[in-house]
């Protein structure tokens, strides 16, 4: 056996004694980094849902007043109840200083408050109740969305004080079709996703609930005496 391979001798003659390094490579030392932490999403609560920056109130009430351009409504923060309360409520206000500049009775506030209040919550508590039967969807983002678009109401009862009834007519229709439009253009992918065949009753809820406050509006409260 040795002399079968004693042509490895003859070989490696050349290279002499051949030497292993004794030396260790260093380790580095090795330590665990803890994962990047993700950001969780911010949680609703109604504390946090009256707490908004007035930059982002700002942007959305511009966007709310524009809805051709309304892209990403809540991309910023959760949606707010804050703005959509003081909304529906300056409506009632403004309703009630027309509505005593044409010699209506001090009970306007009572009717017209009673009226927008159960309607801006009546039509959301609605929608919640189709889309949850076969989709999801927070109630408080249906109630910020309808709070918002009563911005275009308040601008036509501001132009209301001093105009022909023809005219404020018109300016309360043009105001109902962009709030509508603007409702549309935010829930649509939410309604026909979750309620795909529910949707013209989804409609029929909103634009009902526009049409009680545009008409009761302009037949009796804002109509002199």
């Amino acid at each position: 056996m040795s002399s079968e391979l004693s042509w490895l001798d003859d070989d490696f003659s050349g290279y002499g004694v051949v030497q292993l390094d004794s030396q260790e490579t260093p380790q580095e030392n090795l330590t665990l980094k803890a994962p990047p932490e993700i950001p969780a999403p911010e949680k609703f609560t109604l504390k946090r849902a009256f707490d908004v920056d007035t930059q982002i109130v700002v942007e959305r009430l511009k966007k709310a007043l524009w809805p051709i351009k309304g892209e990403g409504f809540f991309d910023k923060a959760i949606p707010d109840l804050y703005t959509p309360f003081w909304i529906v409520t300056t409506l009632i206000l403004v309703i009630f200083v027309v509505s005593r500049m044409n010699n209506q009775d001090v009970s306007v506030i009572i009717k017209s408050s009673s009226l927008i209040y159960t309607v801006s919550i009546i039509v959301p508590s609605a929608l919640y109740f189709l889309i949850s039967q076969s989709g999801y969807c927070e109630f408080y983002t249906l109630l910020s969305f309808y709070g918002y678009s009563f911005i275009h109401f308040v601008i036509a009862g501001l132009m209301s004080m001093y105009v022909h009834w023809i005219f404020r007519a018109l300016v309360w229709t043009l105001a109902g079709g962009l709030s509508l439009f603007f409702l549309y253009k935010n829930l649509k992918e939410l309604i026909i996703t979750s309620i795909p065949n529910q949707k013209f009753v989804a409609l029929g809820i909103v634009v009902a609930g526009h049409l009680s406050v545009i008409i009761a509006t302009n037949a009796f409260f804002l109509v002199g005496k």
